[in-house]
């Protein structure tokens, strides 16, 4: 089952995140560390942390698959 979410953070910045499974993963990490880190350098600590936790998330899967 394919799933598409879209996600705004506060600077109005928009972006899709396709959920079919694991395949994604990665994609899915990468983007949400971006973020994290786009958040970070603008002071946005709240947001930075949001973003931090659904990268952990994807590693996590990341991490499952790999075993």
């Amino acid at each position: 089952m394919n799933t598409t979410r879209t996600y705004s953070t506060n600077n109005r910045q928009t972006f899709a995140v396709q959920t079919p499974g694991r395949q994604n993963a990665q994609s899915n990490y990468e983007r949400s560390l971006s973020l994290a880190r786009n958040e970070a350098t603008a002071g946005n600590r709240v947001d930075a942390e949001y973003w931090y936790q659904h990268a952990e998330h994807y590693f996590r899967t990341m991490q499952r698959h790999q075993n």
